[in-house]
């Protein structure tokens, strides 16, 4: 037994020579806690395990650098969009109403000519001689008439005395009459012969563009058109929404306000006024046509271009205007950041009502709030802010 004691206690000096240093036990060392001892370790200075020390790293971030915008009210216009083209509100194709010989041509392609222009002259020797033909008959029967109506004086003058039968002077009577007649026939046949030769000078029934002209001095003209002649100022704008905004342009109404912009993007959009709203929604695209009024004294529409068409259906009355930037989607809701009187970061959910380019009319805010603009990329509720910059909006 003596044996077996000395061989297993070599074996455990042997053992513990193999164990590293930090593991060999000191005489001096506490013991660790028993197996399956309820003990906890010992505690390490500076407060509970697994919380941050007071004054860590996030006490000692700075605040972050913010731009903000301070929030006033207004009314603002609510729109429809469409995309349409301009066209001319009238377009003329001017033809003769005679078959002549053209005598001469007074505008030129391209000119704008104003209503009752002369555009063209035919010639119109035979017309001029019909009509001092007319002028003469209208004369020889005016005459006649001029002697009737003597005789018809002399033979009453005798019938009172009872020189001459009152049937005598009946029949004068009635041939005065006859003469009358002849001389209203006369004239009217004189004025319409006025009116053909009036016919052989062609002037522009409306204020506009001369467009192409395909005729020159000697053509012989009949009823194909001459000219067309457009107007351009001011210019129609046609344009289709679906028919889901029709109880908003229904609001609206004829005469109410559009803003219209080119392809090429003008300084500033023109404006109009709705002139015309379809009778009926085209079934087999859902759409409503209607038509607009703009006023065009710079030429910037041409007919058949493409523009851009907002139509104002109601005013939104004193809402929050603020830059686009600043609005965040977060869980299907949009929000932004406000800051604070104590210059703490907090979130504020809004509604967008309408959009307006790089601007939004949003509901949710006050008058004063300040929104962050930028610097909002990493922000966290009640975190520190710096106000760097504060711009009205």
């Amino acid at each position: 037994m003596n044996a077996i004691a000395r061989s297993l206690a070599a074996t455990s000096a042997a053992l513990v020579l193999m164990l590293p240093p930090a593991l060999a036990q000191t005489p001096n060392a506490s013991p660790g806690p028993a197996p399956g001892s309820s003990k906890a370790p010992p505690v390490p200075s500076g407060g509970a395990p697994g919380k941050p020390k007071p004054g860590g790293a996030d006490a000692k971030r700075p605040p972050a650098s913010v731009s903000v915008v301070a929030v006033k009210l207004q009314d603002v216009s609510r729109t429809l969009s469409a995309t349409g083209h301009a066209v001319p509100l009238q377009s003329v194709e001017v033809r003769a109403q005679v078959s002549a010989l053209i005598d001469r041509v007074h505008v030129q392609e391209g000119q704008t000519v104003k209503a009752g222009q002369l555009l063209f002259t035919l010639d119109n020797r035979t017309a001029q001689a019909d009509l001092v033909k007319a002028q003469a008959t209208l004369a020889r029967s005016q005459a006649n008439l001029l002697e009737l109506q003597r005789q018809l004086k002399r033979s009453q003058a005798l019938q009172a005395q009872n020189f001459v039968s009152s049937s005598a002077t009946d029949t004068l009577a009635a041939q005065v009459q006859a003469q009358e007649a002849q001389v209203q026939a006369d004239a009217a046949a004189e004025r319409a012969q006025a009116l053909r030769v009036s016919l052989y000078r062609i002037t522009a029934p409306i204020r506009g563009r001369v467009g192409s002209i395909d005729v020159f001095p000697g053509s012989l003209v009949g009823t194909n058109a001459l000219l067309t002649i457009t107007q351009m100022q001011p210019m129609g704008v046609q344009f289709a929404l679906p028919q889901s905004a029709l109880p908003a342009i229904q609001r609206a109404g004829v005469g109410a306000g559009v803003q219209v912009q080119t392809a090429q993007g003008l300084a500033a959009p023109l404006s109009g006024r709705l002139r015309f709203i379809d009778s009926r929604v085209d079934p087999n695209t859902s759409m409503l046509t209607l038509k607009a009024e703009v006023d065009n004294a710079q030429m910037a529409l041409w007919p058949g271009t493409s523009v851009s068409v907002s139509l104002q259906t109601q005013a939104l009355q004193q809402v929050a205007v603020i830059p686009q930037a600043a609005v965040m989607l977060r869980n299907d809701k949009t929000m932004v950041w406000l800051v604070g009187e104590d210059n703490k970061a907090a979130p504020r959910p809004v509604k967008v009502q309408e959009a307006m380019g790089e601007r939004v009319a949003v509901g949710g805010l006050k008058a004063g709030d300040r929104v962050i603009v930028d610097g909002r990329q990493f922000m966290r509720p009640g975190a520190s802010v710096r106000v760097v910059s504060t711009a009205q909006e």
